[in-house]
């Protein structure tokens, strides 16, 4: 009995994070850009689509789930219910699964811990705005207006990268170059 309420548990805490903010930002913080949050979706579609059908997913779950995780799109109904009665809702519909093996490879696929490597892969470019407070100025990244976060950090392709910061009444601060995978890339601004 233990064991299923802490399985229940854990699935309502995985499914509240992600419906919040998980799929904005990694495990260690950092924000998380359009086309990273793309290929992480992707990967989750496709680990979930692997083991569908042993699950006991009928094809048209397996559509509905996948393309919500391509999409960030799926959200847990009533993280309260009972572990393997979970409503999962889809742009397209919702899926009720019926064990908890269901419950458990939705979660896995919602969840970052199968994809930790996956981080590995991409650059981080760290923004340092000085002064930093007041928290007014604005991060745009390879075109995509980014928030200003705690951690300054952002998640990005390798390859070549463009980062511009503005405040207002300042002149603005940019930067272009090259990023590679698994590293940490600093660009300070004073403005």
């Amino acid at each position: 009995m233990r064991l299923l309420c802490a399985g229940a548990f854990l699935l309502c805490l995985c499914a509240a994070a992600f419906a919040q903010s998980a799929k904005d930002f990694t495990p260690a913080g950092a924000f998380i850009t359009a086309p990273v949050a793309k290929e992480l979706g992707q990967a989750r579609a496709s680990e979930f689509t692997k083991a569908a059908s042993s699950a006991g997913f009928t094809s048209k779950e397996t559509r509905l789930i996948a393309r919500a995780l391509r999409e960030a799109t799926i959200a847990l109904v009533d993280p309260s219910a009972i572990a393997w009665r979970q409503t999962f809702k889809t742009p397209q519909g919702s899926v009720t699964v019926s064990t908890i093996e269901q419950a458990g490879l939705i979660r896995r696929a919602m969840g970052y811990l199968p994809y930790s490597d996956f981080f590995e892969h991409y650059a981080t470019i760290r923004v340092t705005v000085s002064p930093a407070a007041p928290r007014d100025y604005k991060v745009v990244i390879n075109g995509q207006a980014c928030p200003t976060t705690d951690k300054a950090t952002y998640l990005v392709p390798p390859g070549k990268a463009r980062v511009a910061v503005t405040r207002s009444g300042k002149p603005p601060c940019a930067w272009a170059g090259t990023v590679s995978g698994a590293k940490e890339h600093a660009v300070e601004c004073r403005l």
